[in-house]
């Protein structure tokens, strides 16, 4: 019986589906990020007192103490910006911040003082004006860190001169600290501290005057946690 072997080739057609090409992007190079933080803060802060402290230097009569009045009210409006690095060159870093001041005309409407000044104690020199309130440099080790300049001193670390807060900006301290904290639980403190401006009614904020006359003061402050709080009693029903 002959076979017949047949050999068939199927054509099978492609449909190929068509449509725009688009060019693929090259790859963004990457942006640097820049190691500086910017920041900044402004505020307005009035306040009124019916006591002889704020009147004595008004511009109204002295009798005008009624609270909210022109005789027993002060304010200031201020801004701040500031600059921190906490790595500008081989683990040193730095900061730096400015205050400005400004009664926004008030004076003549409204208030008789101002909260804090910029250069003299009369509301007629103290308009406007700015001064350095930061300016520091930092470096750290391990478990031990060096601040120098001009820079706020907190009072957990540094209780005897800190920067308060109750006014419109803190005052700040020309001074160098050293923090360690190598003892488990514990944070050791040195300090010394030479210049500083005060801070209180209409102080003038760019004067840093010397601290303990023209020497300056050292300080050497110990923390430990390691004690904890005991509980409260319990109220009895």
């Amino acid at each position: 019986m002959k076979k017949i072997v047949l050999l068939s080739v199927v054509a099978s057609t492609m449909i190929m589906a068509g449509g725009d090409i688009v060019p693929v992007a090259a790859p963004a190079a990457p942006v640097e990020v820049s190691g500086w933080d910017f920041s900044g803060n402004a505020v307005v802060f009035y306040q009124t007192d019916d006591t002889t402290w704020i009147t004595s230097r008004g511009v109204t009569s002295p009798v005008d103490n009624s609270l909210f009045s022109q005789g027993a009210s002060a304010a200031d409006a201020g801004f701040q910006l500031r600059a921190v690095n906490k790595d500008v060159f081989a683990g040193i870093g730095a900061g730096m911040e400015v205050s400005g001041l400004a009664t926004l005309g008030l004076e003549n409407w409204m208030v008789s003082d101002v909260m804090q000044s910029v250069d003299g104690t009369s509301i007629d020199n103290v308009i406007s004006g700015g001064w350095i309130s930061q300016l520091y440099v930092t470096y750290g080790v391990n478990n031990t860190s060096l601040k120098a300049g001009r820079q706020e001193l907190p009072q957990s670390l540094s209780p005897f001169a800190y920067s308060e807060d109750w006014n419109v900006f803190k005052n700040t301290f020309d001074s160098v600290l050293l923090v360690n904290t190598d003892i488990p639980d514990t944070t050791l403190v040195g300090a010394y501290v030479y210049r500083a401006n005060a801070n209180g009614m209409h102080a003038n904020m760019q004067d840093f005057n010397n601290l303990n006359d023209q020497d300056a003061v050292y300080m050497l402050t110990a923390q430990n946690k390691s004690i904890e709080p005991s509980e409260k009693p319990k109220e009895s029903i």
